[in-house]
């Protein structure tokens, strides 16, 4: 079963500031990963973990340095995790970044098979759209 724990520990390397080291150990290589909404550009399904950095990676490439995260909640259920977390930054155009976010996430062992991301879609339309 799930733990809190074993979620945190997945999420330490995001929140050290070391994606690389968070997706290459604790995200599947077939990962499902879908990007929710409707009306911006990155919005969609990812049936793979270099589809998903390709399509983050544009994020991240608008900002001065990778967003700064914090987890705010955690909550399990069998095999499925709810993580709330926010990043923040700035852009290479000097605004702010703050992003608010909901990923819901399917563990098999200590990795993610499946997440269903929630965020800001305005704000990231607007960032890429100002900044890419």
């Amino acid at each position: 079963m799930l733990s809190t724990e074993l979620v945190q520990k997945a999420f330490a390397p995001l929140v050290e500031g070391n994606p690389p080291s968070f997706f290459r150990n604790h995200v599947d290589e077939n990962v499902s990963w879908t990007l929710m909404g409707r009306e911006y550009p990155m919005a969609g399904h990812y049936s793979s973990r270099a589809e998903v950095l390709k399509s983050l990676n544009r994020i991240v490439g608008c900002l001065v340095a990778p967003p700064e995260r914090t987890i705010t909640q955690i909550h399990t259920d069998g095999d499925w995790a709810t993580v709330e977390h926010n990043a923040t930054g700035a852009t290479k155009k000097g605004s702010s970044f703050y992003q608010e976010m909901c990923w819901v996430c399917r563990f098999d062992g200590d990795k993610i098979v499946e997440l269903r991301m929630y965020q800001d879609t305005a704000l990231v339309k607007k960032i890429l759209e100002e900044n890419e």
